[in-house]
């Protein structure tokens, strides 16, 4: 099986060898997490979708800058985020919630994982609603090293942020979508009490 890293590398070489063909399949790879990056901005479809397209123009202006250094996932995302600040006239330093970090090795317990409090499917949903009431630079971060696999270290060289902070809001967005789900998880228990008449 071809990892998306090495069939990525083969798509942007043929890409600079003038293949289109070879670009739009970049971009049916890709276009979704630039699009909820898009979102997490603006929140408005319309914007999201005209951020995404003026994202990959961009790309394809810049795509002879790409050294191969990092993944194409990680410049993708500093080619979007910074077309983000710089047009929509974003301050970095509002994104910035708090200076107050914790250890970076103070870590959730792992014995109370969600998955210990329900069902796949039910945290499957859960988890999607928890992600949505986050604030968004949480949602963001939390969206790149988990779903997209980055690094800390990726994540803030692309972000500008320091590595403290990214890892300190991955942890606190951890620990909001805990507590969310735990809430939940009280309210499931208590619905199913009621509709069995249990009082």
């Amino acid at each position: 099986m071809v990892r998306l890293k090495d069939k990525d590398e083969k798509l942007i070489a043929q890409c600079l060898r003038g293949s289109l063909k070879a670009f739009e399949e970049i971009i049916k790879r890709h276009q979704k997490k630039v699009f909820l990056l898009g979102q997490k901005f603006f929140h408005n479809f319309e914007q999201a979708e005209d951020f995404t397209q003026e994202v990959f123009l961009k790309v394809m202006e810049k795509l002879s800058t790409f050294s191969g250094k990092s993944s194409f996932v990680a410049w993708l995302y500093r080619v979007a985020y910074n077309h983000a600040v710089s047009k929509y006239y974003l301050n970095r330093k509002e994104l910035l919630l708090g200076q107050d970090f914790p250890d970076e090795n103070d870590v959730a317990d792992s014995s109370q994982s969600p998955e210990n409090l329900l069902s796949k499917k039910e945290l499957k949903e859960q988890t999607q609603n928890a992600l949505k009431k986050l604030p968004d630079i949480y949602n963001i971060v939390i969206r790149m090293h988990y779903f997209d696999g980055l690094p800390y270290m990726e994540i803030s060289e692309i972000l500008e942020m320091p590595l403290n902070t990214v890892k300190s809001y991955v942890f606190r967005a951890k620990k909001m979508i805990k507590e969310h789900l735990s809430v939940e998880k009280i309210n499931y228990f208590y619905k199913d009490r009621w509709a069995y008449g249990e009082r």
